[in-house]
């Protein structure tokens, strides 16, 4: 996931391979509840660190549930732990999973198709030819990527009763879904605990239940990419979740001194240039959140809204281009502000 940015983004800063949340709790802007009724909890799962915080009698057993839900889901989804079942589909095997697997699946192939494939769980193998699941990168031949591709497509995915298997030596990863499925499993879970207040950040994705003790919305600072300390804007959220994808998370310079980021052109097998360079999408759905963050991104900002239409306009979304233009829906137009020293960016609402 990754945040928005001002102008052209810098890529020239390393990056380490834990990606650091790009939309960031903004506590300090607001007042919080009394000590005593607050829960904190952080922890490390999914390859980055959750920072979750609730209100209420059972906020810290709510938030001690989606802890464990979390670390559940990573070791089921991990496409390099040799025990999960992601890692026992991507070898072959056929398989009865758990319902997580099977809902996740079934979740994101769907959404891949509704999103014309501009997001594809499939297109694993040709991340890892480019080296972005690994950090050893490089640039694949056309002949490499054409290859590869054969086996790219929603429809090498086969589910059938309560069995999975992938056809055409398909792999599958669910990285771009994955925190998405757990925020809408951590709603469940405040809600099953009565849980009214909590703001979950989950690396990047960000749950927002309900609003903040004393009626507020909660304030979520959205980083800067060129210094993701700092914030580029602030949105007011309440029972949604946000989620965001940029180009400045993961990328390498060629040899050949062009820059490659980690979001891919399912299409092409190449990485993404179209001038967009970030995309926050906002839902009540985690997983659609999630989903739309990285298939956007991918589309840009006319095809974002061609999209948006064919869905009833049931999201919203922030789209950064590299012209220094931002696009952001009318429904969440008015919740977003920039921040202090980012007056220059051009800002187009889109209705």
């Amino acid at each position: 996931m990754a945040a928005l940015l001002i102008g052209l983004v810098s890529m020239k800063k390393a990056l380490s391979a834990l990606i650091i949340p790009t939309l960031c709790l903004s506590c300090a802007l607001c007042s919080c509840a009394p000590a005593e009724s607050e829960a904190n909890d952080q922890f490390f799962a999914m390859e980055t660190i959750m920072t979750n915080k609730a209100f209420g009698s059972n906020a810290q057993a709510a938030l001690d549930e989606i802890n464990a839900k979390a670390k559940k889901l990573d070791a089921l989804l991990s496409v390099t732990n040799e025990n999960s079942e992601v890692y026992a589909l991507n070898s072959g095997e056929t398989l009865s999973p758990s319902g997580d697997t099977y809902q996740i699946i079934e979740q994101s192939a769907e959404l891949c198709k509704f999103t014309d494939n501009k997001l594809d769980i499939t297109a694993y193998p040709v991340l890892k030819a480019w080296g972005f699941t690994t950090q050893s990168y490089r640039i694949p031949s056309q002949a490499e990527l054409d290859r590869l591709l054969e086996s790219v497509g929603t429809e090498n995915i086969c589910l059938e009763g309560s069995e999975i298997n992938l056809k055409n030596n398909a792999q599958i990863d669910l990285g771009a879904t994955a925190k998405g499925y757990l925020a809408d499993r951590a709603i469940e879970i405040l809600d099953e605990s009565n849980v009214s207040s909590a703001l979950l950040n989950l690396g990047g994705t960000i749950a927002a239940r309900g609003k903040k003790p004393g009626g507020e919305e909660w304030k979520i600072g959205v980083a800067d990419p060129e210094n993701s300390s700092s914030y580029f804007g602030f949105l007011d959220l309440s029972d949604k979740i946000a989620a965001t994808s940029g180009g400045y998370e993961r990328y390498f310079v060629g040899d050949d001194g062009e820059t490659y980021i980690h979001i891919i052109d399912p299409k092409s097998g190449r990485p993404v240039k179209n001038g967009t360079v970030s995309v926050t999408a906002i839902s009540e759905s985690g997983i659609k959140s999630d989903a739309l963050s990285t298939a956007l991104f991918v589309a840009g900002a006319q095809e974002a809204e061609k999209i948006r239409e064919r869905d009833g306009k049931a999201f919203d979304y922030i789209i950064l281009t590299d012209n220094n233009s931002l696009f952001i829906t009318k429904g969440i137009s008015d919740s977003f502000r920039l921040a202090e020293g980012f007056d220059d960016i051009k800002i187009n609402v889109v209705q």
